[in-house]
Order: structure tokens, then C-alpha cells, then sequence
């Protein structure tokens, strides 16, 4: 089935009146059959012809009821007083010895519809303090189960309570002809007329807004969710109320709709099935009842379709704030207790057998000592007292501790082991005093271990001169000096030419080592002027490509630029442009002929100027970019080619000046520089 079927306003507005004019019916015709089963209209035979609601048992179990209510009441009274509904009339004998004596009668025989007489016996007790207690009770059926006076169970006659008299009464209820409009009997006997003149409706009626229920609620879930020009479900006007506070809402509204219904029938005083207005009145609130709970369901239906059920809920909120309050205070105690106390502990266990012997003696003579004195105090005293033998010994720990800690950094250090510094958590557990040394001498060993290191890598950087430049400075050296034989030994002018002309060439190749190791000295001390403005970076990339224009066309690249003419950065353009000259000679070495190269610049998404130059190179790059970066290395591992090996770590050091970034990325044989540098 097409899915704007499902979407459609007209389909979803069906299903809301199927459902809730389904719902008010059957509430209604089930309400009926269970009124026509109460009256008897409906049993195992099925349809039932009945009588007069006054014949009915209920109306002889409320005449017998009144019956006694009026005895309970009047038992002690010297004269009755008729409390019977105005459809009632009562006439009251007391017997003693088979006689009678008329005490009440308000039975009008010509409006008698019918009576029923009961016999009711009273026995009135007298307590200790003088008050009277009656306990009345009925013949024959028990109508009540137990009937006392006022607040006092007749057990209690054991305690001092003695009988003082029993009655018998012959009570006679009779129910009138002529019903009073608002009655209980009337109300009862018009409903009862109602109920027969649709009897025969209420079943079929039940069942077809029964259907009627299932279609709409099949429908509504079906269509819950989902919205024109949607792909997905989506949640409804409702979606952003957190489904147990509409529920609370929802249920509420429910209450307050029936108390209001209750309410209006009690003060009004009229009965719902005659009276036009009050029926109107509940149709309305029955059908704004149903409506809540259809909108209760769709929003369930479509908080379940789209995913939002569980998470879109205040207790699912309170829940994992819980959560997350409980994993802070498991995270602090685990960080600022945990932790520190088995780091002391480590601590603890690291110091010499005799310093743990000498510090568990002396707590141990402290504690006892402490024990004892709170032996001899009660309440706060003694905790306090306590609780001070514990600080005591802890702090004498933590100087026992720093004690060790302090040594063990000292001998590392003259022992020429340059320890880190020492961390936040390890520096909690000792005393203030010793935490201030512990922080010195790892300063100390931190200055010592950058000037090993320098010391290292400039010893490293001789070494690397020594081992990795020995082949270049070699090579155009060992060239000249044959050259330079060979003009001794008389050659040919043509040979003479061609001899000078190799003689220039080493002496260049010669002169750009010495020049590059110059440079990567300078780079690398920081020896370099620098001076930082906004730098126009279009024209830099134009001046540098100017350069090498020669050089790529003889190697037939294609560069293709991209550069916002407005782009700037902070940077120094000089140490810029020896940065870029470095990468555009890298490509002019290393790039494969015939094939392009891209540069670009512009702005990143942090916000920073971004230059990127992409080549595709000649020779498989079977090395990494960190490698590449190193000094006197090559990507050209043969070394058959121009250079020293020492452009790419020039430009890093250069823009590491400038407070920008070098990276390099390689791919297969996609090589790709990228410089980051602030905006200006």
C-alpha cells in the first residue's frame, strides 16, 4: 500500500472518531447489559421479561435495611421518628409478652404498593461511667453482619458492661404507589423502563463499538508517526513532553473529568439517563475521555515507532542522572581516596624493613595508648580522642613516606636517572614540606634530561653529518678533483669546455650542501631572524612558482593552482617562501614527468590557513612521513638524485617558528604536503 495512504490527515481523523465514538458506545450499551443482568432481563435463558422494580430483591433488602437503621436510631428514644426516603413508610410495634404496642405508623394503605415486616431485637447495655450501649440485630436473615452502637464492641461487656434491657420490634416497610420523581426507587424503576424499551439493542450495540475500537486503534497505529514529506516516523506536537508527565497530565484529566460528572449528577440531584442536559453533559465527558486516552496510545504508538519512548521520559532522566552523579562520586572517591590510598600504601610497602618496623611500633604504641585513654571517656571525648590517634599515625606516615620518596629521587638523579615529573596523585599522599622538595628535584631532573638531550641530538646531528654526508660531500669533491687532472694533462678545448662545465656543477651541488647544513644548524637552534606580519599568500605561491616554472616544464607538470586572492596569514614571508621553495623542489625531483600537481589554499575548519601541494611521485615510497621529516633523508633511498636530504626538516623547523605545522601524508604514490599557519 502507498505510504501517503498512511500519512493522510483524513485517514488519521477517522481513526480518531472510530476509536473514540467506539469507546463511548460500548461504555454505554455495556453499561446497559450489565444494568439488564442486574435486573434480571438478561441470564442463562437470555431475554427476560420482568416486573416492577419494586418488586425486585434490591428494593426488599433496602426496606429491610432502613427497617433496622430506623430501630439502630431510635432504640433509646422515648418516641420514633420516621428517617425512611419518601417512597418509604414504616410502622413500628414493640412486643413484649405477645403484645403489641404501636409506637410509629405512617403507612397511608390507599398509596400501599406493597410491605414487608421484620422482626428486629435490641439489647441496651449500661457501662461503668453510666452511658448506655444497644446492640440491635435482625431475625431470620442476616441482613447485617453485626450492628453496634456508638464506637463500642459488645466484648466489651465482659469489662465491667452489664445488659440492662432487651426489646423486640415488629418493624412493617411499605413502598407507595405513587413514586416521588426524584427517588432512588423512581430513578431505579424509569431506568429499568429504559433498559426494556432498548433491550435487545445493547448486545449487537456492544459488539459493533467493540469493532469499531479495534478498526480505529489498528488504524491510529498504523498511521502514528508518520507525516507528509517524511521519509522516517516523526514525533508529533506532543513529541518534546516526556511521556510519564503526559500520562500524569492525560490521567488527571481523566479524574477530573469523572469527578466532574459525579459531582454535577450529586449537586444537581438529577439522574443521568432522564435528564436531556445531563446526559448531553456526560456523552461529552465520555467522549473527551475517550479522546485522552486516544492520544495517550497514538503518542505511544508513535514514540515506539520512532525510537523516543524510552529516553523521552522524566524518570528516564532521573535515572541517568543518577547514573552519572553516581559514577562522579565513584570517579572522586576513586581519584582522591582510592587511588591515593593504595599509592600509599605501594609507598608504604617500598620503604626498608626497618622504617616500616619503627613506624608500625610507634602507631602501635600510639593507638593502645589512645585505646586506653578513650576506655576511660564516653561520647564525644573518646571519639575525638580516637579519631586524633589516627591523624597522628596517618601523618606520621606520609612523613615517612617523603622521607623515602625525597632519597629515592635524589640517588636517581646523581646516579644520572633522569625520573619524570612526579605526579599529582603520588604528590597528594605526601607531607606539604616534602611535596615542595619532591617538586623541585623533579624540575631539577626535568632541566638535567633536556640538556642530555641536547646534548644527545646535537652529538646525534654529528654523527648523522659523519654518516649520511660523507657520500654527498664525497661525491662532488672526488668529481672535481679529476676534473681538475684532467685540465692538467692538456685536453682538447671542446674537452676543456665540457671539463669546466662539470667542475661549476659539483662546485654548486657543493655549495647547496654546505648552505643546507648551514641552514638545518639555524633551524633547528633557532638561530634564524624572524619577523611576523600578515603575508599575502596568493603571492607567495606566485613568486615560488615563478622559480621553478623551468624546471616543470621541462619535466612537462601540469600545476594547477587554487588561492583565494584575500587569503593571509601570520607568518614571516621570507622563512615562507624558503618553506614552499623547499616543497616545490621537492617536486621537481621527485614528481613523476607528464603528471599534474595541485596546490590549494585556503582556510580549514579550525579556522587556520591551510596550504596543501599534492604530487604524484616517480619512485614507490616505501617509507613513512615521520621518516621523511628526519635529517639526510631521502625518499630517493638510491640516492642517485640531487639534494641533501634536509628540505623537509628545514621547513619543519621553519614553521615551527612561524607557530604553524608541516605534515606530510602519503598515499600509495600520492604525496601530499600540507602547511598550517595562523590567520592573519
Amino acid at each position: 500500500m502507498d505510504d501517503s495512504i498512511r500519512k493522510s490527515t483524513i485517514l488519521k481523523i477517522i481513526a480518531f472518531l472510530l476509536f473514540c465514538l467506539g469507546c463511548v458506545g460500548t461504555a454505554l450499551y455495556g453499561t446497559g447489559i450489565i444494568g439488564a443482568v442486574d435486573f434480571g432481563m438478561i441470564d442463562e435463558q437470555g431475554y427476560q421479561e420482568v416486573g416492577d422494580y419494586r418488586d425486585s430483591y434490591s428494593v426488599t433488602y433496602s426496606m429491610r435495611q432502613h427497617a433496622l437503621d430506623a430501630v439502630d436510631i431510635n432504640v433509646t428514644n422515648d418516641e420514633f421518628i420516621s428517617i425512611l426516603p419518601q417512597d418509604l413508610m414504616i410502622r413500628v410495634y414493640e412486643t413484649e409478652d405477645d403484645e403489641k404496642t404501636l409506637l410509629y405508623d405512617d403507612i397511608d394503605e390507599k398509596d400501599l404498593y406493597r410491605s414487608e415486616t421484620v422482626t428486629i431485637h435490641s439489647e441496651i447495655y449500661e457501662n461503668q461511667d453510666g452511658s448506655l450501649y444497644w446492640y440491635t440485630y435482625p431475625d431470620g436473615e442476616r441482613i447485617r453482619e453485626q450492628e453496634y452502637g456508638p464506637n463500642v464492641h459488645p466484648s466489651d461487656g465482659a469489662n465491667g458492661r452489664t445488659l440492662v434491657e432487651m426489646r423486640t420490634y415488629d418493624v412493617e416497610v411499605g413502598v407507595r404507589k405513587q413514586l416521588a420523581g426524584d427517588s432512588f426507587i423512581s430513578r431505579n424503576c424509569r431506568w429499568q423502563e429504559l433498559l426494556q424499551d432498548h433491550l435487545k439493542e445493547f448486545i449487537p450495540g456492544t459488539v459493533f463499538s467493540a469493532i469499531a475500537v479495534l478498526v480505529g486503534l489498528a488504524m491510529m497505529i498504523w498511521t502514528a508517526g508518520w507525516k507528509k514529506n517524511a521519509e522516517t516516523p516523526q514525533p508529533s506536537w506532543l513529541g518534546k513532553v516526556p511521556y510519564d508527565l503526559l500520562t500524569v497530565i492525560l490521567a488527571g484529566a481523566c479524574v477530573t473529568a469523572a469527578y466532574a460528572m459525579v459531582s454535577m449528577a450529586e449537586y444537581f440531584d438529577v439522574n443521568v439517563v432522564t435528564n436531556r442536559s445531563m446526559a448531553a453533559g456526560f456523552l461529552a465527558l465520555m467522549f473527551l475521555f475517550a479522546a485522552f486516552i486516544y492520544v495517550w496510545l497514538y503518542e505511544l504508538a508513535a514514540r515506539l515507532r520512532n525510537g523516543t519512548f524510552i529516553r523521552n521520559n522524566i524518570i528516564t532522566y532521573l535515572v541517568v542522572w543518577m547514573w552519572k552523579m553516581c559514577m562522579a562520586v565513584l570517579r572522586w572517591a576513586l581519584q582522591h581516596i582510592i587511588l591515593p590510598f593504595i599509592d600509599m600504601m605501594k609507598s608504604f610497602f617500598r620503604l626498608p624493613l626497618v622504617w616500616q618496623l619503627v613506624w608500625l611500633g610507634c602507631t602501635g604504641f600510639v593507638l593502645s595508648l589512645t585505646l586506653y585513654a578513650a576506655g576511660h571517656m564516653y561520647g564525644a571525648a573518646a571519639f575525638l580522642l580516637a579519631l586524633a590517634g589516627m591523624v597522628v599515625c596517618f601523618l606520621s606516615l606520609r612523613c615517612f613516606i617523603g622521607v623515602r620518596t625525597v632519597s629515592d629521587l635524589t640517588g636517581r638523579i646523581a646516579s644520572g636517572d633522569y625520573p619524570e615529573e612526579t605526579p599529582d596523585s603520588v604528590l597528594r599522599i605526601h607531607a606539604e614540606p616534602f611535596r615542595t622538595q619532591i617538586r623541585t628535584l623533579s624540575s631539577v631532573s626535568t632541566g638535567l634530561k633536556n640538556a642530555v638531550d641536547e646534548a644527545m641530538k646535537s652529538e646525534h646531528l654529528k654523527t648523522e653529518l659523519i654518516t649520511n654526508v660523507s657520500h654527498d660531500i664525497k661525491t662532488p669533491l672526488t668529481s672535481i678533483i679529476n676534473y681538475a687532472d684532467l685540465l692538467q694533462k692538456d685536453p682538447t678545448e671542446e674537452q676543456r669546455k665540457e671539463y669546466v662545465d662539470r667542475l661549476y656543477k659539483q662546485s654548486l651541488r657543493l655549495k647547496k650542501l654546505t648552505e643546507d647544513l648551514v641552514e638545518a644548524s639555524k633551524a633547528s637552534t633557532g638561530n634564524i631572524p624572524l619577523s611576523l606580519g600578515p603575508v599575502n599568500i596568493a603571492e607567495i605561491l606566485e613568486q615560488s612558482l615563478a622559480e621553478y616554472d623551468e624546471k616543470f616544464s621541462l619535466m612537462n607538470l601540469d600545476v594547477i593552482t587554487e588561492a583565494d586572492r584575500e587569503l593571509k596569514a601570520t607568518a614571516d614571508g621570507r622563512l615562507l617562501w624558503r618553506v614552499i621553495s623547499n616543497l616545490l623542489s621537492n617536486v621537481s625531483k621527485y614528481a613523476l614527468p607528464g603528471t599534474r600537481v595541485y596546490i590549494n589554499a585556503g582556510w580549514n575548519d579550525a579556522g587556520k590557513v591551510s596550504i596543501t601541494i599534492r604530487n604524484i611521485s616517480a619512485e614507490p615510497l616505501n617509507i613513512s612521513s615521520d621518516e621523511l621529516k628526519e635529517r639526510f633523508v631521502r625518499g630517493d633511498t638510491s640516492r642517485h638524485t640531487e639534494g641533501s636530504g634536509l628540505g623537509l626538516n628545514i621547513a619543519e623547523s621553519l614553521m615551527k617558528m612561524m607557530n604553524g605545522e608541516l605534515n606530510i601524508i602519503i598515499d600509495g604514490d600520492l604525496f601530499k604536503s600540507e602547511l598550517i599557519l595562523p590567520a592573519a
